[in-house]
């Protein structure tokens, strides 16, 4: 039996596909934060603030590691497609760590209407922006190249 063809044979659909996940994993957050404003507020949550802060200063670090972790593992051996598999891969895990983070950090806010419960959400805009997939950082993950998310 064939393996059903899933588009990563081309790498514009790869990065294309990459792209929408990120903006998406993007949006959501900046959706909810714009519905954040019509809750009211609650009594007595205050303490939240500082974790929110200090899990959306963390998770970029971590999501941006866990990109790099993720593509330094990639065995010699592997195909293009297994290569291309583990870009989409990349970006899902570092956007989704930091997802979690902002998304915690708007409900805080919603919450208590603290701007400072939003450096989550606003550390996932700049990995979003660091790490938004392109031609040449896909080139980097299939042919194993490190040090292109500087130029690409």
């Amino acid at each position: 039996m064939s393996e059903p063809s899933t588009g990563l044979r081309d790498p514009r659909a790869v990065v294309n596909a990459a792209r929408a996940i990120v903006a998406a994993l993007v949006l959501g957050v900046l959706v909810l934060m714009a519905l954040s404003g019509l809750l009211p507020r609650a009594e007595g949550v205050e303490f939240l603030v500082v974790p929110a802060a200090i899990i959306g200063a963390v998770s970029p670090v971590i999501g941006y590691r866990a990109y790099h972790y993720l593509r330094e593992r990639i065995p010699a051996r592997a195909s293009p497609q297994q290569r291309m598999r583990t870009f989409l891969r990349a970006n899902i895990l570092a956007m989704g760590i930091t997802e979690g983070a902002a998304l915690a950090g708007v409900i805080v806010h919603a919450l208590t209407g603290s701007l400072l419960a939003l450096l989550g959400a606003g550390m996932h805009v700049l990995l979003a922006g660091a790490l938004w997939p392109s031609p040449e950082k896909l080139d980097a993950f299939v042919e194993g190249r490190q040090g292109v998310d500087r130029a690409g």
